[in-house]
């Protein structure tokens, strides 16, 4: 059994939740339930798990396998069926107890990519079935040696007097002697009187070259214990608290894990009473002796010492522009302009954000752009947003607002007393567009192509400005099953195409409610025959003569 990746590891937006597994870059390996139970559920759609099982187990445990190409053949027949039944592919099918049972070691599926993937693998999961929280699987048993201490790269001071968004981090030069970390500087001197530690740091473990997310971390000082956190067991909705608990400026512009080591005023992961929350304030010019300890589940520790003192003369005061306006975490927070109004909820913001708004002109067809603060500060909980167009729109239901971010999304926004409404969970680039053009259904096959049982008939969906909604196949008007792979369709000849002439209809909808429907035509034929292989006989004469070898 080989990790590309463990639980906790550092993800887009949230903790990875499970073990990787490797399947050296092969598809429909089988997969084995890890004990006996019944399947309880069963999900099926295009990113996420992909195609996904979930066992529950009698001593209190699910799992879950994910990204897989099929279900044994008994469950995959159940599900096919109900996918006719429903005329839908996405499914989430929940099971009871005595419906699919399965023993420990019975093969329950076939590995594959589906999902949000680059690449074949087995996704597994250990949840607590009565609070659904997630375990770390590392420490139920699996046989993967680890005797490597985890690795440290960097250290970082954030000055706290400010909020974390407002101010860069300084970066302290570290070096490792044999495994010993120490700081190249024998006593660190600062002008931070209040201030918290960030380290870059990763897990490794015997006869891999893979690099994993770290476990646990602890910071001392003077032999008082100042943060701690261990990603041993939390839920899914908590995961996303992955965005405060690391550098998310430098994690989206660099893809660098810069683990926080304290606890932003917003993250409410792992929050216990009485405990440091990492942010060290100094009141006296003395060197202090401080500790960073990076432990893995193996209990395989690395540690880096230094010494650290306050130095007053070289604390710099900050400042910042008029033009924003003070976000605080923990409360509700608006701004309002003329045309935009602007609401995050309580529970929006890990730390403060100096908020700032800025409207862009040349939007399309006169609507409005603005610069919704940036991209670099991560938010909780979605806000809400309303906006007032400067001119009157001939068609509302056309409308769509698209957010230009790290990642872009667009939603159809309400419309309600001449305003736009509409909700998004990053800060970016906010336009509204107006969408009258339908999808646009691509081929590489021509009409009246001929196809061949065993094959696989494709086609794909794209949009040029929202999204799709939803996509619709019939062959000679019956409901056809397509699965999907990103902007993908496709289907493998089956029992639900005979052979002869057939009639294919896609329909394809977009956000904003434009549809487009095409018709073809293809030809269904037997396997063709395998031509076999015609061996040439050779047309070159030998030559005669004797082959020894000559004497000198």
């Amino acid at each position: 059994m080989h990790l590309i990746a463990n639980f906790g590891e550092v993800r887009s937006d949230h903790y990875h939740m499970g073990l990787d597994l490797r399947t050296q870059q092969r598809e429909n390996l089988p997969v084995f339930a890890a004990a006996e139970g019944y399947v309880s559920r069963v999900v099926v759609e295009a990113d996420g798990y992909g195609k996904s099982i979930y066992l529950t187990h009698p001593n209190g445990y699910t799992t879950l396998y994910a990204h897989l190409n099929k279900f044994f053949p008994a469950l995959q027949d159940f599900v096919e069926r109900k996918q006719y039944h429903d005329e839908s592919w996405k499914q989430d099918i929940s099971f009871g107890s005595s419906q699919f049972r399965v023993a420990k070691g019975q093969i329950i599926a076939y590995s594959g990519a589906t999902g949000s993937v680059e690449g074949p693998h087995l996704h597994f999961e250990v949840r607590d079935t009565k609070t659904g929280d997630n375990i770390n699987p590392l420490f139920l048993g699996f046989p993967i040696k680890d005797q490597v201490k985890p690795l440290i790269y960097s250290l970082y001071m954030y000055d706290r007097n400010y909020s974390t968004y407002a101010v860069e981090p300084v970066q302290i030069p570290i070096k490792n002697t044999k495994g010993v970390y120490t700081t190249k500087d024998t006593v660190i001197q600062t002008g931070f009187n209040k201030f918290s530690f960030g380290i870059s740091a990763e897990d490794i473990a015997n006869g891999t070259n893979f690099r994993f997310g770290i476990y646990a971390a602890e910071v001392w000082m003077d032999s008082v214990q100042q943060f701690s956190f261990k990603l041993q067991e939390f839920d899914r909705e908590a995961s996303k608290y992955v965005n405060a608990s690391i550098d998310y400026k430098k994690w989206i512009t660099s893809k660098t894990r810069l683990q926080h080591l304290s606890r932003l005023p917003g993250n409410h992961l792992f929050v216990k009473d009485g405990e440091n929350d990492g942010v060290i304030n100094l009141q006296d010019t003395l060197i202090h002796k401080v500790s960073i300890v990076v432990t893995d589940v193996h209990a395989n520790e690395a540690v880096l010492n230094f010494k650290l003192q306050w130095k007053p003369e070289l604390q710099q005061e900050r400042f910042f522009t008029q033009e924003t306006v003070k976000f605080i975490p923990g409360k509700e927070n608006s701004y309002e302009t003329e045309n935009f109004k602007i609401t995050l909820p309580a529970n929006a913001l890990y730390d403060t954000v100096n908020f700032r708004l800025s409207q862009i002109s040349g939007g399309a067809n006169g609507l409005p752009v603005f610069q919704v603060h940036q991209p670099s500060v991560p938010l909780h909980e979605p806000y809400t947003v309303e906006i007032t167009p400067t001119e009157e729109q001939k068609d509302p239901s056309k409308m769509i607002m698209r957010l230009n971010s790290n990642r872009i999304q667009i939603v159809k926004p309400e419309y309600k007393d001449g305003k736009y409404i509409g909700s998004f969970d990053r800060f970016g680039v906010l336009l509204m567009m107006e969408d009258t053009l339908p999808p646009n259904i691509g081929k590489s096959w021509e009409d009246s192509t001929v196809f061949y049982k065993g094959g696989t008939l494709s086609f794909t969906v794209k949009d040029g400005i929202s999204t799709i909604e939803n996509v619709r196949a019939e062959l000679d008007s019956n409901w056809l099953m397509f699965e999907q792979k990103g902007s993908t369709y496709s289907y493998k000849f089956d029992e639900y195409c005979s052979v002869g002439i057939h009639s294919l209809k896609i329909i394809a909808k977009d956000l904003a409610g434009n549809e487009i429907a095409r018709t073809f035509t293809f030809e269904l034929k037997e396997k063709p025959p395998v031509k076999k292989k015609v061996i040439k006989k050779s047309t070159k004469k030998k030559k005669n003569g004797n082959t020894s070898k000559r004497r000198r």
